[in-house]
């Protein structure tokens, strides 16, 4: 019988750094010597937009959202078994809280674990996070451990390789239509022309025709109608069955290719009218008359946000072929929303799609390993469809699928901005896609991997042409900005009417998409190949520049770290300033400089005990200085192969024994997260609480058997374990045998022991086996009285060796002396 015990112990000032590299920066975003940034016309009158509104509240950080305990829900996961209700019941009770001041009603925390879902997660309410412990490693789903699973939270569908459509989790409302602006004419109170002739992008002010009834802060549409006029202009799409051969049912018609923004008005003047984000389209009053119109119906969610987590389903098999609409996540109706640090695998369509969402954050995530089948509209891993605008993906990963990123929403998608994307093994460009979406910003994107498909290794702002649903052209005003697809192929078309921009790309080739035909045009294209350009990226350059005097200050300090020896280690600061590229950086360890520590990041690859320390950085900025707050590295070794310090001699049957785990000389392990203890014999039970030392009781009638101890480490696991005998004392009764007499029993200051002629050694133990008196007998002896007084009061066991080599064992009561 096994019986076990647990315990788990502006302008910004952009001063042009001097470096080994040569900088260059482009002819239409220049940086002078001051920091102010300055746009120049291109051949056609236009300049490159300001993309920066894009990303949470128009470009601030995701909150770090940490409410007090009442506003806070925590799930843990239930075994083998559907979790869609009791997650739904956790959302739904902070859903019911009144928001505060920030607009937050509080967080799900998803402790870690599997939570198999059979059904949607609707995150339905404003300001309520789901967050959960981790997303655990970049790993297929199949190969995930259960150390994994104890610091991550996955959430797992069932159910779904028939290929049904559905959404793991919606954020937002359950239709997109719950956001009703620009999707129809119904709720377009106070509608009002624009009575400026062209409104150019990257503009934020416009004249109307009276502005009278308008409000600094009300939420507007600004429409563009598809006239035919206007769709002449783009020459109805630029399908070349339609351009080249008049086949009409290839032209883009009136009705369905409206341009729309949703705006905020920051300014009135008179009637001229100032919003919070730049139109990304020439609202020319030749082609088209826009106008302006508040947004006084429909609802979207605010602040709702998901965290740390990995979302996963059943995979579809290959050979399905059906396309269903199965997403990892689909954002509905929000704004100022997020979703961060998440895992996203073997969907069919997206790991997130987006539609009716505005000024929101997708930061961190990896959308990887795709499922289904190999088709159109099927492994999009980051998409943004209708009515998609101002969002910003920043850091993120996708891996194993067709358009790695797309824009799939036709005209109604404009001011994205993608930054520093990793994207690796896709099998198909990642672009924009289909029906004119505007002002789209590929900011340092990195291409890597080769798959079997020729279309990999591609970006393209460019003429889709009558693919799928007559894609035609796929953006326009749109951007390509410091981006590297190694010798792959970027697709940048002229569009009429407008320009893409592809600057400082590294590309085998950047290259107009239907180049055999001279109709067709490549857009403009700088500094192909030529590293070096500056700003790094355009995105924060213009987000700086709007930065109104930024104090110098260290805004995330760097963080302590518990690690094992032979890891990796990276310990970071951040900071803020005028001119950021002013800033310099000096490590120390235990107050000493480290030579060669100059960067915002100090990393080790294989760390060592002697790494351990307390780390501190100077960051200064023009002949300030500011100090970090310290940060404790602790460097484990690993688990040595743990001993018993203390352990009885012998062990008998009715005793208590205390047996500790631990270095002899040094004491308990440190470090150590837990113990497990067990006995596979009989009768011996642990006393609480076991920790590195525990109590055993021993049963009259214990049998033999092993003790083992499992001590787990934050670098490793181990086992001890040591046989154990169980012996029966003799003697108890009068404490007489052989006429061997030892009284007083209890005692209190000496014992004698009498009769003993026979005897040739004597030694007291404790009851925790530790020999307190050892003494060989001379021959004949008669009598031996031996001192206690010092003695701690308890039970002692007196031990005898014949001459006969016999042993007699004698329990001794101690009292306490008086």
């Amino acid at each position: 019988m096994l019986q076990k015990i647990f315990r788990a112990v502006l302008i910004v000032f952009f001063a042009i750094p001097v470096t080994a590299q040569t900088t260059w920066q482009s002819e239409l975003v220049k940086v002078d010597e001051n920091g102010v940034i300055t746009y120049y016309k291109d051949a056609d009158g236009f300049v490159i937009p300001d993309f920066s509104h894009a990303g949470y509240k128009g470009g601030e950080a995701i909150p770090d959202y940490r409410p007090e305990s009442s506003r806070i829900v925590t799930v843990t996961p239930i075994a083998n078994a559907d979790n869609t209700a009791s997650i739904q019941q956790a959302i739904n009770k902070i859903a019911a809280l009144i928001p505060d001041s920030e607009g937050f009603r509080g967080v799900v925390q998803l402790a870690a674990g599997r939570y198999y879902v059979d059904g949607t997660i609707n995150l339905n309410a404003s300001g309520v996070v789901l967050r959960g412990a981790g997303r655990g490693p970049d790993v297929t789903t199949d190969k995930l451990t259960a150390a994994d699973l104890q610091t991550m939270t996955l959430i797992y569908r069932r159910g779904t390789s028939g290929g049904l459509a559905t959404n793991v989790v919606v954020m937002g409302a359950t239709s997109a239509g719950s956001a009703t602006w620009g999707s129809n004419t119904s709720n377009e109170t106070g509608k009002v022309n624009i009575t400026t002739a062209a409104v150019l992008p990257g503009d934020f002010s416009f004249d109307v025709q009276s502005a009278a009834g308008y409000s600094v802060g009300d939420a507007v549409c600004i429409k563009y109608p598809s006239t035919e006029a206007f769709l002449a202009a783009i020459w109805y799409g630029g399908n070349s069955n339609w351009v080249n051969n008049g086949d009409a049912g290839s032209k883009w018609t009136t009705g369905n290719l409206n341009i729309c923004y949703h705006r905020y008005i920051t300014k009135i003047e008179g009637n001229k009218v100032t919003v919070d984000a730049p139109v990304f389209y020439c609202l020319d009053r030749q082609y088209s008359q826009a106008y302006m119109h508040r947004i006084t119906t429909g609802s979207v969610n605010t602040n709702t946000g998901i965290e740390n987590l990995r979302i996963s389903m059943d995979r579809t098999p290959a050979s399905i072929t059906t396309t269903p609409d199965q997403n990892c996540i689909k954002m509905n109706a929000l704004e100022n929303c997020w979703a961060k640090g998440l895992h996203l695998s073997d969907f069919i369509h997206a790991g997130i799609k987006t539609e009716a969402v505005t000024r929101s954050t997708i930061e961190d995530c990896r959308s990887v390993d795709c499922s289904g089948y190999y088709t159109g509209a099927n492994q999009y891993n980051f998409e943004n469809y209708n009515r998609s605008q101002l969002i910003l993906f920043r850091d993120c990963l996708s891996r194993n699928g067709r358009h790695h990123w797309l824009s799939n929403g036709g005209s109604t998608v404009s001011g994205i901005v993608v930054l520093n994307h990793s994207s690796t093994y896709a099998s198909a460009a990642s672009e924009g896609h289909r029906l004119f979406s505007q002002g789209i910003l590929i900011d340092g994107w990195k291409e890597t991997g080769w798959t079997f498909n020729n279309n990999a290794n591609r970006l393209g702002f460019f003429l889709r042409d009558n693919m799928g649903t007559n894609h035609g052209w796929g953006a326009i005003f749109s951007v390509f900005w410091n981006c590297d697809i190694q010798n792959g192929a970027l697709y940048l078309d002229k569009v009429p009417t407008g320009q893409n921009y592809s600057i400082g790309s590294i590309a085998n080739t950047v290259r107009k998409y239907r180049n055999s035909d001279a109709k067709y045009t490549t857009g403009y294209n700088e500094g192909q190949n030529k590293p070096g350009l500056f700003p790094k990226s355009l995105y924060e350059a213009q987000l700086d520049a709007r930065r109104v005097d930024i104090p110098f200050a260290i805004t995330e300090h760097p963080k302590e770290v518990q690690t094992c020896v032979n890891t990796t280690v990276s310990l970071s600061v951040k900071a803020i300033a005028p001119d950021r590229d002013g800033i310099t950086y000096r490590w120390k360890k235990d107050g000493t400089v480290i030579t060669g520590a100059v960067q915002n990041v100090l990393s080790y690859n294989r760390v060592s005990l002697a790494n351990a320390g307390v780390y501190t950085v100077e960051v200064s900025y023009q002949g300030t200085t500011l100090e970090s707050e310290p940060a404790v590295v602790t460097v484990m070794g690993l688990l040595p192969d743990p001993q018993f310090s203390v352990f009885p001699e012998s062990i008998h049957a009715g005793g208590s024994y205390q047996i500790t785990v631990a270095d002899p000389v040094n004491g308990p392990y440190p470090y150590v997260t837990g113990y497990e203890w067990e006995y596979t014999g009989t009768g011996i039970t642990f006393g609480q609480p076991a920790d590195h030392s525990t109590e055993i009781s021993v049963a009259n009638n214990a049998t033999k058997g092993f003790l083992r101890i499992r001590v787990t480490h934050p670098c490793g696991i181990k086992v001890l374990e040591k046989s154990i005998s169980i012996e029966n004392v003799t003697g108890y009764a009068g404490m007489d045998a052989d006429h061997i007499k030892i009284f007083p029993n209890p005692v209190s200051d000496e014992v004698h022991i009498q009769n003993i002629s026979s005897v040739k050694h004597i030694e007291i133990v404790n009851s925790l086996g530790q020999k307190l008196f050892s003494r060989s007998l001379a021959k004949d002896l008669g009598e031996l009285i031996i001192r206690v007084a010092d003695y701690p009061p308890g039970i002692y066991f007196v031990r005898l060796k014949t001459d006969r080599d016999t042993e007699k064992t004698f329990k001794l009561v101690k009292n306490a002396v008086q």
